[in-house]
């Protein structure tokens, strides 16, 4: 297992583990936050193992109050249509 390091990589996925020292509260209130939406979903990757993606946790990190709501308002955005497909206007 890894250690505990002084940096979350930009990029990848991390475990609870390994984004503990950077988030500040217990893993229930995580737990819960990520639940309401006010914190980065995560991602099962089997019955026992959880992640999350990094990028995910560094913008929460970036402002933890404002997260919440920039993650409704990417859902609640409008979708373009292009060629009879839907597209989010941020993703290319």
């Amino acid at each position: 297992m890894h250690k505990h390091i002084n940096t979350l990589p930009l990029v990848g996925h991390s475990r609870w583990k390994q984004i503990e020292p950077f988030v500040g509260m217990c893993r229930e209130s995580w737990r819960q936050r990520c639940l309401a939406g006010l914190a980065p979903p995560p991602i099962q990757l089997s019955a026992r193992c959880t992640v999350w993606m990094n990028s995910e946790v560094h913008l929460y990190l970036s402002d933890p109050v404002q997260y919440g709501k920039a993650r409704a308002a990417l859902r609640d955005a409008p979708k373009l249509r292009l060629h009879g497909t839907f597209h989010s206007p941020l993703i290319r």
